[in-house]
């Protein structure tokens, strides 16, 4: 997440468009969502769940998956 923060990267985010901010659970994704709203980012939304519901979702399961 410090790394999406660093003003430069910050600047390559568009603002134009739907921001759609995943991770493994939720929690991080949720943090990261709120944060970048809060800088601005009004269009950045969450997958609640992270990857395990999305995967969930569409019948297949991530616990194991090595990243």
């Amino acid at each position: 997440m410090h790394e999406l923060f660093n003003e430069v990267n910050l600047k390559k985010i568009p603002k134009d468009k739907k921001l759609i901010v995943v991770c493994h659970t939720g929690t991080r994704a949720a943090a990261a969502t709120m944060a970048l709203r809060a800088v601005g980012f009004m269009n950045a939304f969450m997958f609640k769940g992270g990857i395990i519901e999305l995967s969930a979702e569409a019948g297949r399961s991530v616990v194991g998956v090595l990243w």
